[in-house]
């Protein structure tokens, strides 16, 4: 018996080499640079769900492009969107890191974990050909091997699988809808507009400003009082207030959210090319805070010049027609809404 000892504290020793071998990162370097999602395909996925604890964005995928589930159908913002889908699919594992499911926690990765991003592809037939778990951040280990960037590289995993992998540059993500919305609303520059009415349900608070042929505009309806002076700022605010016209959040008309909202200011321009918009604005406490809405409308005048529409020139009436469509039926909080409800007295300055 004592012969057979050092044999087996020899083949013990050769048997817990073995296996910790096979627990390490080089037995696995196979995996770290392969797809993560390899049986995914680009054609398939017609539904990329994301969720972060309670929170939950479904993008459907179509051939116009994307929508948001959870905002009644509203566009979502196609070039943010494909570039997740294809950073999805070719996400490929920089370190393999352990295969072992009691440490997923540490990872940032277990099951139960809120604070986890969960990402899940969704084809056609309600099939899911993949999806991944993103985790933690990577402590700054301090050697130059494995210094990732703390705000891009992360601790993922695919859904239903066991392998923790760091990946060196993952975008930071938002499981909230309201982030995934097409935030562009208009595109109306200053100089592209003839004349800009606002009207109040206040008494004397309308006018009408045209354009002096340039970015420069002047009053259309009524004269400056002795001893004052246009207030620039104020004229510009006004010229430009289609220009990167942006959303925070997009709501049906019929939503309960805002179906009583009062919208008694009207801005209303009309464009060198015809077509005109008119952007109608409301403001409401909501959680102790005052929320901006507004509505908008495209119409097209007839007024254009048609001879400077060219097979290369965006044909304006089109444009109107596409512009309503797209907008005419929802309600849209805004940051702000000053630029559309300046009265007249707000004008003036002393000279």
């Amino acid at each position: 018996m004592k012969k057979n000892l050092p044999i087996l504290v020899f083949s013990t020793a050769i048997l817990f080499a073995i296996a910790l071998f096979m627990q390490s990162p080089s037995s696995h370097k196979d995996l770290s640079g392969s797809k993560l999602l390899k049986d995914a395909k680009l054609d398939q996925v017609k539904k990329i769900i994301i969720e972060k604890g309670d929170e939950k964005t479904t993008l459907l995928r179509s051939d116009d492009g994307y929508s948001v589930e959870e905002k009644e159908g509203y566009g979502a913002d196609t070039g943010k969107a494909d570039a997740l889908l294809v950073e999805l699919l070719n996400m490929k594992g920089t370190e393999w890191i352990t295969s072992k499911k009691e440490k997923h926690g540490n990872f940032g990765l277990s099951d139960d974990n809120k604070e986890a991003i969960i990402v899940t592809l969704i084809s056609s037939g309600d099939d899911k050909p993949g999806g991944i778990i993103i985790g933690n951040a990577p402590k700054n280990r301090g050697d130059n091997q494995r210094s990732y960037a703390l705000n891009s590289s992360r601790y993922v995993r695919a859904k239903g699988k066991a392998d923790i992998f760091l990946v060196s540059k993952v975008t930071p993500l938002q499981a909230k809808p309201a982030e995934w919305l097409a935030k562009e609303l208009l595109q109306v520059k200053g100089e592209e507009i003839d004349s800009i009415k606002l009207k109040h349900d206040s008494k004397g608070g309308s006018f009408e400003l045209r354009s002096r042929g340039s970015k420069e505009f002047e009053p259309g309806d009524f004269t400056v009082p002795k001893g004052k002076k246009l207030k620039t700022y104020v004229i510009n605010g006004i010229s430009n207030a289609l220009s990167n016209l942006r959303l925070t959040d997009s709501m049906r008309k019929e939503n309960e959210r805002v179906k009583d909202l009062s919208f008694d200011n009207a801005y209303v321009a009309v464009l060198k090319d015809g077509r005109k918009y008119e952007v109608l604005s409301a403001q409401k406490a909501m959680g102790g805070q005052s929320k901006h809405f507004i509505k908008i409308s495209a119409s097209f005048t007839g007024a254009g010049k048609e001879e400077e529409n060219t097979a290369t020139t965006p044909n304006p009436h089109k444009i109107a027609i596409e512009d309503n469509e797209r907008l005419s039926n929802w309600i849209f909080e805004v940051t702000g809404i000053s630029n559309f409800t300046y009265k007249k007295s707000d004008l003036f300055e002393d000279e």
